[in-house]
């Protein structure tokens, strides 16, 4: 179910985006995890489309996939493939003075497939928030609602005592803030994302992102993202031992970037 959303989606955003830029990426990564101090290092490739479409709303779609070298095996019966993609629309909708907005957003974030055992997580929300924008500096804070979806694997747990129906989450309604920080002038590009997830009266996921990217001189973009991802997994755990040993890891990517469409 959770695949057909995303891929409905964004292929009627495709549709109505009357202009596309598409560009593709690949590079090393290096997937750590601080609980267990070990590195999982992979290739890997990705997608970026950027368009405008009806009523001025601009899409940006990010899909990911890494190849990677588990020697670890925290995860006895894993595929060593990793998925990941967002998807955003945004517009703004006031305008303040001469540099602040309101802005409406809708966004989707998916992860599936990790060396420590989340087989699958989805969060879609409605945001709303204000930005200022100003020789290219760009500071931006929303408040959201929307879905969160988390599933762990069942080879870790089952070790611990957990059946496999006690490894979801499924879609609970969730709230939450996010906080962007970015600057972009003559090629290059930074940024610092943070956003938090809560349902009820706990947190449910929290990620911390940032990037640095620069354009060369023959048109390629070489960058840098870290993002950290920090998941609260206390209300799955149920047995006496914790229904993962970790819950937290940290993704170096350093890639190239060129233009294909």
């Amino acid at each position: 179910m959770i695949k057909s959303v995303i891929s409905t989606t964004i292929v009627s955003a495709t549709l109505i985006a009357s202009t596309w830029q598409i560009d593709g990426s690949y590079g090393v990564r290096d997937f750590y995890i601080p609980d267990d101090k070990t590195h999982t290092i992979g290739f890997d490739l990705g997608l970026d489309a950027n368009g405008v479409g009806a009523y001025e709303i601009v899409q940006k779609a990010h899909l990911e996939a890494a190849a990677e070298y588990d020697k670890h095996e925290h995860d006895s019966d894993h595929i060593p493939v990793l998925f990941s993609g967002t998807y955003k629309a945004e517009k703004p909708l006031l305008r303040f003075g001469y540099d602040f907005y309101f802005i409406g957003k809708f966004d989707i974030d998916w992860r599936m497939n990790t060396v420590t055992g989340i087989e699958q997580s989805f969060n879609t929300a409605i945001n709303g928030g204000i930005r200022y924008e100003k020789n290219g500096f760009s500071a931006q804070i929303d408040l959201f609602g929307g879905c969160y979806y988390l599933e762990i694997d069942d080879d870790t747990p089952r070790e611990f005592g957990y059946t496999r129906s006690e490894l979801k989450r499924g879609l609970k309604g969730a709230y939450g803030t996010w906080t962007e920080i970015s600057y972009k002038k003559n090629g290059f590009s930074a940024l610092v994302s943070y956003r938090a997830w809560r349902e009820k009266s706990f947190w449910t996921e929290r990620y911390t992102t940032f990037e640095l990217e620069k354009e060369q001189t023959n048109g390629k973009k070489i960058g840098l993202r870290i993002k950290n991802t920090i998941y609260n997994l206390d209300p799955l755990n149920i047995a006496p031992y914790p229904i993962l040993p970790w819950n937290n890891d940290i993704v170096f990517l350093l890639y190239l970037k060129q233009r294909i469409w």
